[in-house]
């Protein structure tokens, strides 16, 4: 079992040698879902929206983990919040701490820019045991809303 001290965390830049692997587990997970592209996954990573950068984590130079960070307007809020858009950590890494890793350290980021963060989620409860509220119950495709106040 890896430790989480084998694991080192990196901005996710255009030119990060990742980026093909990252735009793949996204296009993966959830392209079908959305209809997105590859090409439309890799221009909405860099899409220019005031957050911090997304994040990878890295062991031995190979990524295993990512969250995506950015910002969507809420129906009910008057300006766009900050998002974590996606949270994806390799099979073979899952249940080591990566993901929680991941999200901790998207609230520490996110802190300067906004005082609460969201989540649209099939597993409220992975955020729930972070520190994370419910904001919206599970919809029509089984997924809540959920926040967090950062202080």
């Amino acid at each position: 079992m890896a430790a989480k001290t084998d694991i080192l965390f990196e901005d996710l830049s255009e030119s990060h040698p990742s980026l093909d692997t990252i735009v793949d587990w996204l296009h993966g997970e959830w392209g079908v879902v959305t209809g997105n592209s590859k090409d439309e996954i890799r221009f909405q990573l860099h899409e220019p929206c005031d957050t911090p950068p997304s994040q990878v984590a890295m062991k031995l130079d190979k990524p295993v983990g990512f969250v995506w960070i950015n910002r969507f307007k809420l129906p009910d809020q008057r300006s766009p919040q900050i998002w974590i858009n996606g949270l994806f950590v390799t099979e073979d890494c899952r249940r080591k701490g990566i993901a929680s890793s991941l999200i901790e350290r998207a609230e520490r980021l996110v802190k300067p820019y906004e005082r609460m963060i969201f989540a649209y989620t099939e597993i409220p409860e992975f955020y729930f045991r972070l520190g994370w509220s419910l904001y919206k119950a599970k919809d029509k495709n089984g997924s809540s809303t959920v926040m967090k106040e950062l202080k």
